[in-house]
């Protein structure tokens, strides 16, 4: 009885690390960035073509279902859990023309320099990719937890958050998910 009684109690705990499963990929429902709990607010997968290049989940200190009310929330994540192998000279590019939507002079700006520069490495299948956004406008970039740098620009922080929830977002149908209107 008391093997039943781990076992279901192991399998309720770990049930609820995790707010869903996507694609094969574990979505947590909870984030500490900065020292602040971030809840889960939505999630989707970005495909190009029939492709699905990967999970896209975004956090926040609170649920928020606008962009205004992203930018307002304090500390945000934007994590990609890659499902294709995607070469770094496309994931700068498509950044690149996204950002030429919201912010044409913005990949030419000292911040976007720096934070292009960043990405050295292509993403193979299973690779995290967090874009950190501080409440004070800075960027901090992880590949795999790894640090790849960060950069201070509430600018570059705003172009990033708008390429998944602004109102010219990449793909309308992951910001729904992301914002957590499916």
């Amino acid at each position: 009885m008391k093997k039943i009684i781990t076992i279901l109690f192991a399998l309720f705990i770990s049930a609820n690390l995790y707010a869903a499963n996507v694609a094969g990929v574990s979505i947590e429902d909870r984030v500490t960035i900065n020292n602040n709990q971030l809840i889960l607010n939505g999630y989707g997968i970005r495909k190009k073509w029939f492709v699905k290049v990967y999970v896209a989940s975004f956090y926040a200190p609170k649920k928020v279902a606008t962009f205004n009310d992203a930018l307002a929330a304090g500390d945000k994540l934007i994590r990609l859990n890659f499902l294709h192998k995607v070469e770094k000279n496309k994931i700068t590019e498509t950044i690149n023309e996204a950002f030429q939507q919201i912010a044409p002079d913005l990949p030419s700006s000292e911040a976007g320099k720096m934070f292009f520069a960043q990405f050295n490495n292509d993403f193979k299948v299973g690779d995290v990719l967090d874009l950190i956004l501080l409440s004070d406008g800075t960027v901090i970039t992880k590949h795999n937890n790894s640090l790849l740098g960060t950069v201070k620009s509430a600018r570059l922080a705003y172009g990033l958050l708008s390429i998944y929830v602004g109102d010219k977002p990449v793909d309308p149908e992951l910001k729904k998910g992301m914002l957590g209107i499916k």
